[in-house]
């Protein structure tokens, strides 16, 4: 509950640049849809919005292009599809598995 109205507050500020980490993953749908309705209206007047996500759909519906960290180095920068899909492949080929400390 503590990221609803700290969203509200920070997203009605006149900032250029928006970074967003996983907000969309704590709220339900109501609220999931009210700020993509906010990133679209912010897209549309140019602002910056980096948004820190692992919905693959989310990203591919909002974003033209993609960064992609893996172990703190970027891996892969482009079209979302294209990156998503590289994660997702890394994602099978166990590059990004748990591998508990020895």
């Amino acid at each position: 509950m503590q990221v609803r109205p700290a969203f509200s507050i920070v997203i009605q500020t006149e900032a250029d640049m928006f970074l967003i980490d996983e907000a969309l993953a704590v709220g339900d749908a109501k609220f999931q849809h009210k700020c993509l309705n906010k990133f679209g209206e912010l897209k549309k007047e140019k602002k910056s919005i980096v948004l820190v996500s692992q919905s693959k759909d989310l990203i591919e519906s909002f974003y033209e292009k993609t960064l992609y960290f893996f172990n703190g180095e970027e891996r892969s920068f482009g079209p979302s599809e294209q990156v998503t899909n590289l994660y997702l492949d890394d994602l099978k080929s166990s590059k990004l598995a748990y591998e508990p400390p020895a």
